[in-house]
Formats: C-alpha cells, structure tokens, sequence
C-alpha cells in the first residue's frame, strides 16, 4: 500500500474508535456510575429523613430500611436523571 492510502485507512480507523468510544462505550460507563452513584445518594438521603422524622415509628422503619440499602425509587430516579445531565447525557 502507498503511504497515502495507509494514512486514509489509519484516519478512518481513528474516526471510527472514536466515535465508538463516544456514542457507545462512554455513555454505557457513565450510565453504571450514575446508577451506582444515584442508590448510594438516594440510600443516604433516606437516612437524613429518618433523622428528622418526628413519628418514632416511621423514624424506626426508614432507619432499617436504610440500613438494608433500600431508598425511595424517586429519589433514586431524580438523583439518576441529575447524574445523566451533569454528565450530558439527558437534557
């Protein structure tokens, strides 16, 4: 192959990785950091309101449920969607 021919393909390939990385592999990444990230925050934000939760019963149930790793599925779900967007994944 002549050296122009071998600079084409070699730029193609670039083009091509990068917009693999780009449009695939760094939106799947981001998009298991902000669901990990987004449990984490949302388990955390339950302890707070158990904190000040002023029934001793419900203040008692949030706090095992905190402690189990459970969260409100829409905080969990604002706190993903925040993620993407600081990200620039969602508008």
């Amino acid at each position: 192959m002549s050296n122009p021919v071998r600079l084409s393909v070699v730029g193609i390939l670039v083009v091509i990785v990068f917009l693999f990385y780009w449009y695939e592999w760094r939106p799947s990444r981001v998009r298991a950091e902000c669901q990990t990230s987004s449990a984490d925050e949302a388990a955390a934000l339950l302890r707070s309101k158990a904190a000040v939760e002023s029934n001793q019963y419900l203040r008692a149930e949030m706090e095992r449920a905190a402690e189990k790793g459970m969260f409100y599925a829409e905080d969990q779900e604002r706190k993903y969607q925040n993620c993407l967007r600081a990200n620039g994944l969602a508008k």
